[in-house]
């Protein structure tokens, strides 16, 4: 059987999120995994890592912490990060407690906190020119609940300034393996804060869709297939041509990397 060259490349394990972009984003996935691109920490980030840390703590002492504490937090963070000059420092801070209040009190309406922001490691069966191989995924889970019915349930807590009708097939493809993996229903919880309504939600139950597992399957066989026509990373990023009116390019790190590397 011959080696995988996304291993020679330590491209594994794979994550949801590693598949997502290379459908997606191949220039950045190119900039990422091969010319060592990270993507600076971000306001929208620390937030939502604030939520759901502090909604963690709610859930496992039994009480919302006050507001003064949740906004202390985020401040704290936010000058460790250097992040306190962003511009939207300080309207993201507004309304931060009314979110974590708001969803600890969704969570406990759903049911019992069994564990938090749980590693998962999992193997996804690839054949790919007549090997079959197992593919090694990690992916990091939110909260693992059980409902008062007795049902285990995983639970992605998503904040955002707009709340998602629907969902985009790039988080169903998250939750899809994540139930694979898990062998439990995963649901959605869309979070945010609105000057005139306050806290809003909205749940979304994801569909164990089998197409999913066969977008994943192909992107699989398309990754390593390409590495396996060039592996050279000057030759791969002529093979990948990037969309300079793609949003991606709006993060000034990604900006001047893709200048360093295509020149343009």
């Amino acid at each position: 059987m011959k080696k995988l060259k996304l291993e020679e490349h330590g491209l594994l394990p794979l994550s949801p999120s590693h598949i997502n972009r290379f459908i997606t984003e191949k220039p950045i996935w190119l900039l990422r995994k091969f010319y060592g691109m990270t993507s600076p920490y971000n306001l929208n980030m620390l937030r939502g890592h604030i939520v759901e840390e502090q909604v963690e703590i709610a859930l496992k002492e039994g009480k919302t912490p006050a507001k003064e504490t949740v906004v202390q937090h985020y401040q704290n963070k936010a000058k460790q990060s250097n992040l306190q000059k962003d511009e939207k420092y300080e309207s993201l801070q507004v309304g931060l407690h009314d979110i974590v209040a708001g969803t600890v009190d969704q969570l406990n309406d759903f049911g019992t906190l069994i564990s938090a922001q749980d590693w998962l490691k999992f193997n996804f069966k690839v054949e790919i020119d007549s090997d079959v191989y197992d593919i090694p995924f990690t992916g990091r889970t939110d909260f693992h609940m059980e409902t008062k019915e007795g049902e285990r349930v995983i639970v992605d807590l998503k904040t955002t300034a707009q709340l998602k009708s629907f969902v985009p097939w790039s988080t169903r493809l998250q939750q899809v393996l994540y139930a694979r993996a898990t062998n439990f229903r995963t649901s959605l919880l869309y979070v945010g804060y609105g000057k005139r309504d306050g806290f809003k939600h909205k749940w979304h139950d994801v569909d164990n869709d089998p197409r999913i597992l066969s977008i994943v399957q192909q992107t699989i066989v398309s990754m390593e297939k390409l590495l396996r026509i060039t592996d050279d990373k000057e030759l791969l990023k002529q093979l990948i041509v990037p969309n300079p009116d793609d949003w991606s390019w709006n993060d000034p790190v990604a900006y001047r990397m893709r200048k360093e590397v295509w020149g343009w």
